[in-house]
């Protein structure tokens, strides 16, 4: 797992997806409150709320393969939980083999799933 170039962030752009979404995405990188990582052919933003670490957007045909790292990511910053937002039903499903749990659905229609770690 790697930190991926800004210039390749045009690979999650799908993922993330309305344009304005893509925008506040780069914004957040840019100003470092986000990471954008990559592993193999797969793209992630991640970013460290207080209630635990976020998958802003992921995109790429090796999520089973990055999702390990991420777990990985949220234990060394003691996170509480990984939590990720999706319409994709497809994405849920694949991460449901690392134990996430349904939790709601946002306002904006999107899933919301949680894995609680440490505690």
């Amino acid at each position: 797992m790697n930190i991926a170039p800004i210039s390749e962030l045009w690979r999650i752009k799908r993922a993330a997806g309305s344009p304005a979404d893509y925008e506040a995405i780069a914004q957040e990188i840019r100003a470092r409150h986000a990471v954008f990582i990559h592993h193999n052919a797969c793209y992630a933003v991640l970013r460290n709320d207080q209630d635990g670490l976020c998958v802003v957007c992921a995109e790429g045909s090796a999520l089973g393969q990055l999702a390990p790292y991420i777990v990985q990511i949220a234990k060394k910053l003691s996170a509480p939980s990984i939590v990720f937002h999706t319409k994709r039903r497809a994405l849920a499903r694949l991460l449901s083999a690392y134990h996430f749990q349904y939790e709601m659905t946002d306002i904006n229609g999107y899933l919301v799933y949680r894995m609680v770690l440490n505690g």
